[in-house]
């Protein structure tokens, strides 16, 4: 029995100093007014693009550029990347979800991508 107790007592004590926020594994970790990038795959020609999807209920981050840059601007229907700049506006953990859809319909999602963000 005490060969099982002193882990979990371990454990216990190294977990109690820790705040429920430093265990969230973010996949971008910023400061306020920092900014930072994502780049998703993408193929216009195909009516498909990225929108960020839950932009309404996120408030730790804004959008504030986007760009398409394609990996072969002169073979018509290539495909390329979307580039989105997100900016820390408050501190906090959000997620922010991008869909891969047709504007026109709503049923068109084929991926989506969760990301965690953290404002420090």
């Amino acid at each position: 029995m005490k060969n099982i107790l002193i882990p979990i007592l371990s454990s216990i004590i190294l977990l109690s100093g820790c705040r429920k926020n430093d265990l969230i594994n973010a996949d971008y970790e910023i400061s306020v007014d920092e900014t930072f990038q994502v780049e998703l795959v993408s193929n216009p020609t195909t009516g498909y693009t990225w929108k960020w999807a839950n932009e309404e209920f996120t408030t730790i981050v804004d959008s504030i550029n986007w760009t398409y840059v394609a990996d072969a601007p002169e073979l018509i229907g290539s495909g390329g990347k979307e580039i989105w700049e997100f900016r820390g506006v408050q501190t906090g953990i959000d997620t922010v979800k991008f869909e891969y859809s047709q504007s026109w319909d709503a049923g068109s999602t084929i991926d989506s991508i969760y990301l965690v963000i953290k404002v420090n």
